[in-house]
């Protein structure tokens, strides 16, 4: 320990004594050490840190897949009931549903959308959570005419009902209908997503035998000792005669619970932080060239220690902790770095990845994050630190003592050690080069993407008529009719229209052709429009008509398909005037619009089919409104002012330029494409200095023989070619490791790119060629200082 504190002390000296290199050396691991920590952050609130839930490892997600696992679905209510009563692996199985449960609030105050979900009664139980007011669900409050009950999350009990004691017990209008509130949960419970509100699924007895409305989320709690793979096989087999429609390739299979919130996720995180870890590679590539640089001018100062005595092991101890004290001082830096970084990637998160984890709405640096930048800081002090002191150690006393010297054969070492680092955190900035290029490439063909609607001067917002008013059919087409009306009539307005809020996935077929088994009939997004919402969306029209008033609930049955879905069922034939089968309604084809891409522009347009709202309608709508000119958010009060005309009790709300929707279906390529970018500008600015210090240092050692060439004759191209070609040569050698490791790496980013390959030759040599320019001019500074070396200098030059 006295020898430990007396090296301490001494490195506080010497690194004292040089600020410049400490401030360089502890800056440039603090930008490796912080990017690293914020990222690490993100993932150990995502990926690592188990579910804030009891036994969280023993949750599991259960849904069905067919026998090739191309893709998952939901459960049906009998699939999930069956498995329920069945199985002999959960001590708990619940579910909840996928579709949401959209509440209207009314009574005190102004009408408030809320966002809910219906769940099973045992849910909360499963999860091992408890309300911190009240209670959850029992279970005869899951049963038809028990379910006017709900348990409300801790936000909307403080905003709404700002925080009352005596709310449980008491009722609330839901939709028009009063429920009992249960229950008020803990302030950090979150459960997927962002909800208001949880009421219970109660299905009644034609629901519970429907196998094939797949709409539930099943969640269930292994018990004590059953490892997944038991699970697994005892769910697989207790279904091998298939859930759902018998004639489906459909079994029910798990994963557990944080897979399957994480899924979406996990490649971008991964794809960030190994990014990250090639930025502190590149960092510490650089300090221990600076250190191998300093190595060389303390020879003298290390020589004289080791003839008074001191052993190499002594001297790279004491180099060693030297190298600590840069790296801790760099991990402090970092720490702040961090901490700043952090609160920008929160404003910056997706929504996808903020609802994958209720971790992730209160992300911090914690003791877990404290605990990797100490063990970071401690690594990178071996890692940078190690082959530096232990090349200083050794030390030849009669080289390095001697009057005049330059190194020798210890210098040539330490030479070829900094040129192979400066081929080394070549290939690492070229790996990362490569993978934000191809990021940055798959960003702008996405963004080139036609979504098949013109977004530009366009407000959306959504609709949900609810109450006794509106039980029957003809009241909401009524209610609707006389809204389209109000707002088409308001100042500023092109063209309004509405659309139902979710996507139907419903079997299509054609009259006129052969005809298809229920199972093998394709299947096709179905929407009920008014007929101007093709206006209001700048949806083109390529056969026939839009809706109009012919098209009511006692006229024929007709609809409007896109041309993916025409493309599929009439090549080469004219479907305007044929009919087709939505579901189990023959509809004729009165007109054919064009292909739309929704939520996901990386995905080709999937089939779709639109009905009159006059004739189906699901209730909540959303309303699309076109503005003549100017910014589309303008119209918002009056849009609200129009429906408190028409039912004041009738909460609207979403308001949102389509523009703002449209962008951030795009936001999690722009996230990740954003930070791998930001990374990889620095790993090549970073690499562009380790490559200048290389060379300037090479450039100062050989003043001497520079000095010798010129007297000889020697001219001034002569002296800059030489130069540039030797850093050249280290360049291209780390060019050409990078772009095979490229090849190799950027592989596992497939399912983050769009329109483009992960092995993209242009892009590839693009970002080549823009590294070697880089190298290049990071070379030609200390090259051309080299060709001004005036002779008669360098020949007496020590």
């Amino acid at each position: 320990m006295k020898n430990l504190i007396q090296d301490i002390r001494y490195g506080l000296r010497v690194l004292s004594k040089s600020p410049g290199f400490t401030l360089v050396a502890v800056l440039t691991l603090a930008l490796g050490i912080g990017a690293n920590t914020a990222i690490f952050s993100v993932v150990n609130a995502v990926l690592l840190r188990p579910l804030p839930y009891r036994d969280a490892g023993r949750l599991t997600a259960l849904y069905l897949t067919n026998s090739r696992a191309e893709f998952e679905w939901p459960l049906p209510p009998a699939g999930y009931l069956s498995l329920k009563r069945q199985n002999h692996v959960f001590e708990g199985f619940a579910a909840l549903s996928n579709k949401g449960w959209p509440a209207n609030l009314t009574g005190a105050g102004e009408p408030e959308r809320l966002q809910g979900f219906q769940v099973s009664a045992d849910l909360f139980r499963v999860l091992g959570v408890e309300a911190a007011q009240g209670r959850t669900f029992l279970d005869e409050e899951d049963r038809p005419g028990n379910n006017r009950v709900v348990v409300i999350s801790n936000e909307l009990w403080r905003r709404r009902f700002g925080g009352a004691p005596d709310l449980v017990g008491r009722n609330v209008t839901l939709n028009g209908e009063p429920h009992t509130v249960v229950g008020v949960m803990p302030p950090d419970f979150r459960f997927l997503t962002k909800t208001d509100v949880w009421t219970t699924l109660a299905f009644t007895p034609a629901e519970e035998q429907d196998g094939q409305s797949n709409y539930l989320i099943g969640v269930g709690r292994r018990g004590a000792g059953v490892s997944i793979e038991q699970a697994r096989a005892e769910v697989e087999n207790l279904t091998r005669a298939r859930v759902g429609d018998p004639a489906a390739d459909l079994r029910a299979t798990l994963k557990p619970l944080q897979s399957l919130i994480t899924q979406d996720v996990r490649t971008m995180l991964l794809t960030l932080f190994a990014a990250v870890g090639f930025v502190l590679l590149i960092a510490c590539a650089n300090v221990a060239n600076l250190l191998l640089a300093r190595a060389g001018a303390r020879r003298r100062e290390l020589a004289v220690r080791a003839a008074l005595g001191a052993g190499r092991l002594r001297l790279a101890r004491q180099l060693l902790v030297e190298s600590a004290m840069l790296a801790l001082a760099g991990g402090a830096c970092g720490l702040l770095l961090a901490s700043w970084c952090t609160h920008l990637l929160l404003a910056g998160l997706p929504e996808s990845l903020a609802a994958a984890n209720a971790h992730v709405a209160g992300l911090r640096l914690d003791s877990t994050a404290l605990a990797f930048t100490l063990g970071l800081s401690l690594l990178t002090t071996v890692v940078f630190g190690l082959a530096p002191a232990w090349q200083a150690s050794r030390v030849n006393l009669n080289e390095s003592l001697k009057e005049g010297g330059r190194g020798g054969a210890q210098g040539a070492r330490r030479a070829r050690l900094r040129s192979w680092l400066v081929v080394a955190e070549t290939a690492l900035a070229m790996v990362l080069l490569a993978g934000a290029g191809l990021m940055v490439k798959s960003f702008w063909r996405l963004n080139q993407t036609d979504p098949g609607f013109d977004p530009a001067g366009v407000l959306t917002a959504q609709v949900d008529p609810s109450g006794d008013r509106y039980k029957e059919f003809p009241q909401v087409v009524g209610f609707y009719g006389q809204l389209l009306e109000r707002v088409a009539a308001v100042p500023g307005v092109r063209h309004v229209g509405i659309i139902n809020s979710l996507d139907a996935t419903m079997p299509v077929s054609v009259d006129e052709h052969a005809p298809v088994p229920p199972e093998r009939r394709p299947q096709a997004s179905t929407n009920q429009v008014s007929g101007d919402y093709f206006r209001a969306m700048g949806i083109p029209l390529r056969r026939g008509r839009f809706f109009d008033d012919r098209d009511v609930k006692q006229a024929p049955a007709v609809v409007i398909i896109d041309e993916t879905l025409a493309r599929k069922q009439f090549a080469g034939e004219d479907p305007v005037g044929k009919h087709l089968k939505v579901g189990d309604t023959s509809r004729e084809i009165v007109g054919v619009v064009g292909a739309t891409r929704r939520y996901n522009l990386g995905e080709e347009p999937f089939p779709r089919a639109y009905l009159p709202y006059r004739q189906e309608n699901w209730g909540s709508m959303t309303l699309v409104v076109r503005a003549q000119s100017g910014d589309p958010t303008a119209l918002a009060p009056a849009v609200r002012r129009e429906l408190a005309a028409v039912d004041k009790d009738q909460p609207i709300h979403s308001f949102k330029p389509l523009e703002e929707s449209v962008a951030g279906w795009v936001t999690p390529q722009r996230f990740t494409t954003t930070l791998l970018a930001g990374f990889a500008a620095l790993a090549a600015a970073l690499a562009a200095v380790g490559i200048y210090g290389v060379m300037s240092y090479t450039v100062t050692q050989r003043t001497h023989e520079i000095g010798i060439r010129m007297a000889l004759g020697a001219q001034t191209g002569d002296v800059l070619r030489m130069v540039l070609r030797q850093g050249m040569i280290f360049t291209l050698v780390g060019l050409g490791v990078g772009l095979l490791a490229a090849f190799a790496l950027t592989r596992v980013m497939r399912g983050l790119l769009f329109g483009v390959s992960a092995t993209d030759p242009v892009t590839f040599a693009g970002v080549a060629v823009l590294l070697a320019f880089v190298a290049l001019v990071a070379c030609y500074i200390p090259a051309r200082r080299a060709t001004k070396v005036d002779p008669m200098v360098a020949l007496r030059y020590e």
